[in-house]
């Protein structure tokens, strides 16, 4: 039913902080005469609007556009209330924009257990943090945790995953396999700030991903579309499939035993392409209820392979009712292990170390808990725990989450309550009582932290006392233009001029790569008042600017095409993942449309190789202002 008088809101699909714009209102008038409208708007949350105090004049079966002025002070999701009238006759709109943070955000975080004679937790600043002003201090946030559950030192790790900002078969499943392995745990109050409640969303839209990247022949693609199937990555996702089925999630039987069905073809095939993934692969049928040869078989196996793909076919052979078998095969590999000094990390298999002592830590939870080496692993993976409050990557962070809170289970949760002192930077001693799988977060001032980066804490008794103490600051790239590793140009394509709203921009990023890389994502965010194209659809220019594969010579350099493995445009940023790549110079360009006049701050963009994060490099911010379309 069409209302004879209603608005419209002209509004960006978000915001961002210290964003200054110019928005419309359309008010449209079908009463059958002429009026003068009146706009009033309320905004809850980060933003502050300025609206005409004058009525604006609006023709009989015409409409009139009313400007507002918008600025965007804090990150923050924004709520505006819109009410117009006419005369009689009045409508209201009520609008839910989120208002992005500016910046890049980092975190650094140190977590562990309070000692009995009391605990001095510092923190080590990096250099951008240190060299903050007190204004851009207060954009971040520094905050100490206190609980008696141990699973708080799992906190950053599993924090990380959920905000992780990519989605291939691997960081899906390393997103989801946590989660399914602690709903149980959460249930039973066992995690701090965690219920099933909050984690069954993130599982099912997890299961759904995986399930769309799942080929015809029933294993799993890398990204979405693709067609052949990721043979490590396809035996990943079908243990996580059946985990999250055990935990209760809804996965279709008929997709479950597709996969299963490609698992045990590859076993049959014996291809040297697909022989990485035969062990993990041997774990994940078990872990299905669909096992693959027998027990022996599995322990002959083991001794054709090397040391993590001995754990995962020990433990397969142990689900499969070889246990004795398999904890004397556990104990030997692990007295073996000792020392060893293993390859560097295979794209294939996504393998790195961590991943491993992860590994060897989940054979002995699963199969012999009691051995005196599960006690040395656990704390060897949390003594590697980065400064970021995770492990080094998406998949060692999954999988050393998932080895810990296998452990943990049998552990227990804490039984007693315990009494704690505390001294933050800036302020007075204080006292806490924590209950049994209590928490309590405190709030500490990030401008008195930054002169003072520690915490003091102290605990009455022998109870247990974990904290963590994480930092957040804001980060806008390289110190110098010099050190940037990728410079992002804005380009009018119809010539040179003002951006004008309406007007087409190409958006180039040219990265100087010093090394070559395996699966990397090239991400560049959006400012509010840029949409990229999106060449789907036919009214549109194609998105991605026509260059050609080989690159070309540019004042002497070859600069290569970034052509994307896999494309994502989303409402607040453009990533082109790439899955392999040599050392050189690449160029990677897209069309972006002008909607919004104001001026606009833009984060860095940033090209990481995905598994090895170190070696992300950025741009510096930007800024740039779009002005009214010509009338």
């Amino acid at each position: 039913v069409k209302k004879p008088f209603y608005i419209e809101a002209g509004l960006p699909r978000f915001f961002t902080a210290g964003y200054r714009a110019k928005v419309y209102v359309a008010v449209f008038n079908d009463t059958g005469k002429a009026g003068h409208a009146r706009l009033k708007i309320t905004a809850a949350g980060g933003l502050k609007v300025l609206v005409p105090d004058a009525p604006v004049a609006v023709g009989a079966s015409d409409r009139a556009q009313i400007p507002v002025e918008v600025e965007a002070e804090k990150p923050v999701h924004a709520r505006l209330e819109l009410e117009a009238s006419m005369g009689d006759s009045t409508d209201r709109l009520v609008v839910s924009v989120p208002v992005r943070e500016r910046h890049t955000l980092r975190t650094v975080a140190a977590d562990g257990l309070v000692e009995s004679s009391g605990s001095t937790v510092k923190l080590e600043l990096p250099r951008p943090m240190l060299a903050l002003p007190p204004e851009q201090a207060y954009t971040g946030a520094v905050e100490l945790t206190l609980s008696t559950l141990p699973a708080l030192r799992l906190v950053g790790g599993l924090k990380y995953l959920l905000e992780y900002p990519h989605g291939c078969i691997e960081q899906t499943s390393s997103r989801i396999l946590p989660l399914v392995t602690m709903r149980k745990m959460a249930a039973d109050g066992q995690v701090p700030g965690l219920t099933p409640e909050q984690t069954d969303p993130y599982i099912k839209a997890g299961v759904t991903r995986l399930l769309s990247m799942q080929t015809e022949d029933g294993g799993f693609g890398y990204w979405p579309g693709d067609s052949k199937p990721h043979a490590w990555g396809s035996a990943y996702a079908t243990m996580t499939l059946a985990l999250a089925k055990q935990g209760g999630a809804e996965v279709p039987a008929e997709a479950l035993k597709r996969a299963t069905k490609y698992l045990a073809d590859i076993l049959d095939e014996k291809s040297a392409s697909t022989a990485h993934a035969v062990p993990v692969a041997h774990y994940a049928l078990a872990l299905a209820g669909a096992p693959a040869g027998s027990p022996q078989d599995l322990a002959v196996l083991a001794g054709r392979f090397g040391h993590e793909d001995r754990l995962f076919l020990w433990m397969a052979a142990a689900r499969a009712g070889l246990v004795p078998a398999a904890r004397e095969g556990l104990t030997k590999l692990v007295a073996e292990m000792k020392g060893k000094d293993l390859p560097g990390w295979q794209p294939l298999s996504f393998w790195s170390w961590g991943r491993t002592r992860a590994v060897s830590l989940l054979a002995l939870a699963e199969v012999a808990p009691d051995h005196p080496a599960a006690g040395e692993l656990s704390m060897e993976l949390f003594r590697t725990i980065g400064p970021g409050g995770y492990w080094y990557n998406t998949h060692e962070t999954a999988w050393s989450l998932f080895a810990l809170m296998r452990l943990m289970e049998r552990a227990g949760a804490a039984k007693a309550g315990v009494a704690c002192a505390y001294t933050l930077p800036g302020a007075a001693a204080a006292k806490l009582t924590l209950d049994a799988k209590k928490s309590h977060v405190l709030t500490v001032d990030p401008v008195a932290f930054l002169k003072g980066p520690e915490v003091k804490v102290s605990r009455e008794g022998a109870g247990l006392l974990v904290y963590r103490l994480a930092a957040t600051y804001p980060y806008e790239g390289p110190e110098q233009t010099s050190e940037a590793r990728i410079e992002r140009t804005y380009r009018r394509l119809a010539g040179d001029g003002d951006l004008k709203v309406g007007d087409l921009v190409e958006v180039q990023l040219t990265a100087d790569l010093p090394r070559g890389f395996d699966y990397a994502a090239l991400s560049d965010p959006l400012p509010a008042g840029l949409v990229a194209v999106n060449s789907a659809l036919k009214s549109e220019p194609q998105a991605i600017r026509a260059e050609p594969d080989h690159g070309d010579y540019e004042f002497g350099d070859y600069v290569s095409t970034w052509r994307p493995s896999y494309l994502e445009i989303r409402d607040d940023r453009v990533v082109a993942f790439r899955n392999y790549g040599w050392k050189g110079k690449y160029r990677f360009s897209y069309v972006a449309r002008a909607v919004c006049e104001g001026t606009f701050r833009v984060p860095p963009a940033k090209l990481e190789p995905m598994y090895q994060p170190e070696d992300a490099w950025f741009s510096r911010a930007a800024e740039f202002t779009i002005q009214p379309a010509s009338k």
